[in-house]
């Protein structure tokens, strides 16, 4: 069943009319919020009187946030607890609401806004999905948006550009905002005003390859204390980076997958990485038991956006606005508006090109799919979140060097220190050369050397020497059939 809920305050709706899949119903004085069986609540009390409501599942460090949790939280405001360390090193995949001691009711959503939460701006009320916000009979779709969003939907993959809903009055929470429920308003509280371009401390890649992968670790861990994980494997870089951390990792419960053709490239260059590092593989979706831990949001540190800053427009905010492709194929002018106004917004805090566009890429393409993805009509339900849905992970990748994101180096650190024998496997199914089987040969001794510890503590693991085996005679196998022999 999928993670639904709906969330709404008293007396401003009375009563609703619930489908008897919501079993569950948690909140006090003027707060509710129902859920299906199948998501999660955590209740925590502030010490400062505030009490939050966790729906779906956080993860700080290796643990599962539950109603045990030991944690001083003394914030008191959507501000403070979005800045505060347990929102900013969290991972996993939820919503927070937040219930003051005034008894203000806030919603923070996580760092990439991946628990869908879509909120209203005629009624207090927040729903897991736009079509629940019909079936409760708050609304009917707009024809003209509906037609519009779907149209961008089929060929752009299930995205709501913009946060737009097929609904006149309900949009998606976006991260990076938080949704005050008796005004019925988003605020934004991230980026602070002193996070700009000028001053955003450029890190050293290596630092920041460090840190992802103990979030990421700490993130497959827990997770692999309570399910199996799957992970899916296409030919690019960010399957390879978890491929690379969990492969790193103690956690050994994991299965791969590729969708699609089992001739296509993202096929076989899956089952390639997957079989070297010694994982089953299969090119079929996972069983709706498993965790799907997914790449999406790699191009967090890649500047996937920047990319295409190239329009010679003398207006930064339109110039801004076409280097985002998707922008282009959408006819209504209110949703131009509305991002045209977020860019603006951002301007204000005097950021650079590269960190407005992570952020948006962030606020309108990321948190606009992943969760919504959730709950399409025409698949199988399967729980899945991105281990990059970190603030923390999010903040290293905007601050990292342009000429780093530029050339992609993030990837390749992260393989070279921690599975270094997947950077010389071919990529997107591309042929084989006999140069891969080289650099392998050459860079072999180095990884035994003392400064190459991850790697020496990878390599002689288990199952990584069968890893490792399996990756030279690949390479062998590919070298004689590319020498003739």
């Amino acid at each position: 069943m999928k993670p639904e809920f709906v969330i709404s305050l008293l007396p401003q709706i009375e009563k609703l009319s619930l489908p008897p899949r919501f079993t569950k119903t948690y909140g006090s004085e003027g707060l509710r919020i129902h859920t299906t069986d199948s998501l999660p609540v955590t209740t925590l009390k502030c010490r400062s009187g505030t009490t939050l409501f966790i729906l779906g599942w956080m993860i700080l460090d290796t643990e599962l946030v539950t109603d045990t949790f030991d944690y001083p939280i003394d914030a008191t405001t959507g501000e403070e607890i979005w800045n505060s360390d347990l929102y900013r090193f969290a991972t996993g995949r939820f919503l927070v609401v937040v219930q003051s001691r005034d008894k203000e009711v806030l919603l923070v959503p996580d760092a990439s806004g991946s628990l869908s939460a879509c909120v209203s701006s005629k009624f207090s009320v927040c729903v897991s999905e736009p079509d629940l916000y019909r079936e409760l009979g708050f609304d009917t779709a707009d024809l003209e948006l509906h037609t519009e969003i779907e149209r961008i939907c089929d060929a752009n993959g299930y995205w709501f550009s913009g946060g737009f809903t097929p609904y006149r009055n309900l949009t998606i929470l976006l991260p990076n905002h938080v949704y005050f429920m008796s005004c019925r308003q988003s605020t934004r509280v991230w980026p602070p005003p002193d996070f700009c371009g000028n001053k955003l401390p450029r890190l050293d890649i290596a630092q920041a390859a460090t840190e992802v992968y103990q979030l990421m670790n700490g993130l497959f861990r827990a997770i692999d204390q309570y399910h199996p994980l799957a992970l899916p494997i296409t030919g690019g870089r960010d399957s390879r980076i978890l491929l690379a951390v969990l492969f790193a990792s103690d956690v050994r419960n994991i299965s791969c997958f590729t969708n699609g053709s089992p001739e296509s490239p993202d096929a076989s260059s899956g089952k390639t990485l997957a079989r070297s590092c010694g994982y089953s593989w299969k090119c079929a979706q996972p069983s709706n038991k498993d965790v799907v831990c997914t790449g999406f949001g790699g191009e967090i540190v890649k500047g996937y956006w920047l990319r295409s800053l190239t329009s010679n427009s003398p207006d930064r905010a339109e110039r801004i606005y076409d280097a985002m492709p998707f922008t282009s194929t959408i006819a209504a002018s209110e949703i131009k508006d509305a991002i045209t106004t977020k860019i603006r917004e951002l301007m204000t805090l005097r950021l650079a090109d590269d960190v407005i566009l992570d952020i948006l890429y962030l606020e309108l393409r990321w948190a606009c799919t992943m969760g919504q993805v959730q709950y399409r009509k025409d698949e199988e339900s399967l729980f899945s979140l991105s281990p990059f849905s970190c603030r923390r992970i999010i903040e290293l990748g905007i601050a990292l060097p342009l000429a780093n994101k530029w050339r992609m180096d993030f990837s390749s650190v992260m393989l070279s220190r921690y599975s270094p024998h997947l950077q010389w496997l071919p990529a997107g199914g591309a042929e084989y050369s006999g140069k891969q089987f080289l650099k392998l040969i050459a860079a072999a001794p180095f990884c035994l050397l003392p400064g190459f510890q991850p790697s020496r503590r990878v390599i002689f693991s288990q199952p990584a020497c069968k890893g490792v085996w399996a990756t030279l005679k690949l390479h062998f196998m590919r070298a004689r059939r590319y020498l003739g022999l």
